[in-house]
């Protein structure tokens, strides 16, 4: 068996490149840009005020001032007359020329057209002007390639023109429950059967995480019908996910329906609980294939810890790591000579430290119902106190 470092070592440097395509800029949230971001103007593109108030010219000396036009945003440029006079500005509205700088309104007594300044008007060149370029000039770079697109970044792109965008182009995954005992939701279920669960699960994570499409499928443990489900997936789609049919059993027959199909094994095994029968190699074409086990909880464990990563390397996000690192809110003893995934609640008010929830066996899956994601604990440590920084995988 392999580290799970060597595993997703071994997994990163195998991973190919995404495409790109064009996309409508209201698309875009949570894609990855694929090209930088240019500035179409400087920003703001005229001095503008910060304020509603008085826009002066702050070496003008008078005590009281006469209120020659008002300025609105969206307007043209006015222009300031002569000494003794402001014009009345909204925020956002281009300073008069002849202005340099804007009395609030708070600051200033009123009586009619005529305002008087109070003594803490502080009149100063600048206060309360949002200066032309000050936040970047035009063609400056904004965004950096192979950024994620969230809230700012869609504003930005708004701003500097974009209409439509080049991203990445999300990788087409076929996600594919193996097992005869399985049955879909809508289907009536015998004793003997359970619910296919898994498919849906790990298309589900894809979802959330929006690296990737995914459409579900269900194969039997027939090696014919496997070979033909799994060469079509492997013509049409750009990777896979399976789930099922990986380990020693009889009846798991993927590795070997995989080999058929030119598919080379990277590696088979890790050195981890749960998820240790875990398998992955490339087609002869270079797509990932992602086989992970058949037990609910080593699947989604294994589907966040390796195939998310490698997802996001595909797409080459900026960001390197889709972890962070959590404290232990008690301490935790794990025997066996394996990384241990630990699923772990975070209370409210309290996101700093992980709170271990233990699953009965690697088909548990409904003690990961209402947890955060889960912790890694090193292969080389047995006991950690409380306290222990750890990596977690928030789900």
């Amino acid at each position: 068996m392999i580290t799970v470092q060597q595993a997703e070592n071994l997994i990163l440097e195998n991973m190919p490149q995404a495409g790109l395509e064009q996309v409508p800029v209201a698309d875009s949230i949570g894609r990855v840009l694929a090209e930088t971001v240019q500035a179409e103007r400087d920003q703001p593109p005229f001095d503008r005020s910060t304020m509603d108030g008085f826009a002066l010219a702050a070496d003008d000396g008078s005590e009281s001032y006469r209120i020659a036009a008002i300025a609105p945003a969206g307007q043209p440029q006015s222009s300031l007359g002569k000494p003794g006079e402001c014009i009345e500005i909204m925020t956002g509205a281009p300073i008069p020329a002849g202005a340099d700088c804007v009395v609030p309104v708070e600051r200033v007594d009123r009586d009619g057209e005529m305002i008087r300044l109070h003594a803490d008007a502080q009149l100063t060149a600048g206060r309360f002007v949002h200066a032309r370029a000050s936040d970047h000039d035009a063609g400056s770079g904004l965004i950096a390639a192979d950024t994620p697109i969230g809230a700012p970044e869609l504003a930005v792109l708004v701003s500097a023109g974009y209409a439509q965008v080049s991203v990445k182009k999300l990788p087409a995954m076929a996600i594919i429950a193996s097992g005869d005992e399985l049955v879909d939701v809508d289907q009536p279920v015998a004793p003997h059967q359970i619910r296919r669960s898994n498919d849906y699960a790990m298309q589900g994570l894809l979802t959330r995480h929006g690296l990737a499409t995914g459409t579900r499928w269900h194969i039997q443990d027939d090696p014919a019908a496997q070979l033909k489900l799994l060469g079509e997936c492997l013509e049409r789609d750009d990777g896979l996910v399976l789930t099922g049919g990986v380990s020693m059993g009889r009846y798991d027959y993927i590795p070997e329906v995989l080999g058929k199909l030119g598919v080379e094994v990277i590696f088979h095994r890790v050195s981890q609980r749960p998820g240790k029968p875990m398998w992955f190699g490339l087609s002869n074409l270079g797509k990932p294939v992602f086989a992970l086990p058949g037990n609910p909880v080593s699947a989604l464990v294994c589907m966040r810890r390796y195939v998310v990563p490698a997802l996001q390397k595909m797409l080459g996000v900026l960001q390197t790591s889709y972890s962070t690192e959590l404290s232990l809110a008690e301490a935790v003893d794990f025997a066996p000579a394996l990384t241990s995934f630990l699923p772990v609640d975070l209370t409210a008010g309290d996101m700093h430290n992980a709170h271990p929830k233990k699953t009965n066996t690697s088909g548990d899956f409904t003690a990961l119902a209402g947890t955060a994601g889960f912790v890694e604990l090193a292969l080389e440590q047995k006991h950690f106190p409380a306290g222990t920084r750890v990596p977690f995988y928030p789900w």
